[in-house]
């Protein structure tokens, strides 16, 4: 659960990035509308870590492709392009983007879906944002096509279970909804103290440059 100064200290140290910042109580979440950003929504929750006390932050942003013709085209081709980061090294862990791991099992069950590594290696040829990824030591940071939710509407099952169900997934590949979004999941263990306010702020623009290097991707993607 929230601490009761959480909403406080995130609306302080994102005050300059953001339209609204909202408590939703009967979900434990916040739910920020941030200002100049290609994010339209970004809700922050929190999820426990087994056997401890302590709890993982929860960043999950959508991020509106927009209206395009052929939709289930469409849909399909970026489908192939979700992506996870992983860690590699046994000494000096370092970040990479590989395609989506749930993606790979889909793969198997879903007639027709080809796995790219297109956007693995656009958002790999930026070491600069990797390091910054690598300082903040996600546990999970996840880049895929997902739901949108309106507001007032239930939070997505992705924050609340950790992942939208593979029915879903199969559904929307064959069926996909009009209006397409990309959904950045970010969990971090994010330690209270000096280093907190800094490392709030920088996960939220990780989170903002991602998405304008997604929105930038597909652009071209679509102009091909």
């Amino acid at each position: 659960m929230f601490r009761s100064n959480d909403i406080d200290i995130i609306l302080k140290i994102l005050e300059d990035k953001i339209n609204i910042l909202d408590r939703k109580k009967e979900r434990n979440m916040l739910l920020i509308i941030p200002k100049d950003s290609p994010i339209e929504n970004l809700y922050i929750t929190f999820k426990p870590i087994p056997l401890s006390l302590e709890k993982l932050t929860v960043f999950w942003s959508e991020i509106p492709i927009g209206p395009v013709i052929n939709n289930q085209k469409i849909y399909r081709a970026f489908k192939s392009l979700e992506s996870e980061i992983n860690y590699s090294g046994l000494i000096f862990k370092r970040i990479v983007f590989i395609p989506r791991r749930e993606l790979v099992k889909l793969s198997n069950k879903i007639r027709g879906l080809q796995i790219r590594e297109d956007l693995c290696r656009y958002l790999n040829s930026d070491n600069d944002l990797l390091k910054r990824i690598a300082k903040i030591k996600p546990h999970r940071l996840e880049i895929k096509l997902g739901i949108k939710t309106e507001l007032g509407e239930e939070i997505p099952k992705s924050v609340k279970v950790d992942k939208i169900s593979e029915l879903y997934e199969i559904a929307s590949y064959y069926d996909p909804p009009e209006n397409l979004y990309w959904n950045i999941v970010l969990e971090a263990y994010l330690v209270r103290g000096l280093t907190y306010p800094r490392k709030i702020f920088e996960t939220y623009k990780i989170l903002e440059d991602l998405s304008f290097k997604i929105i930038k991707f597909c652009s071209l993607l679509l102009k091909n």
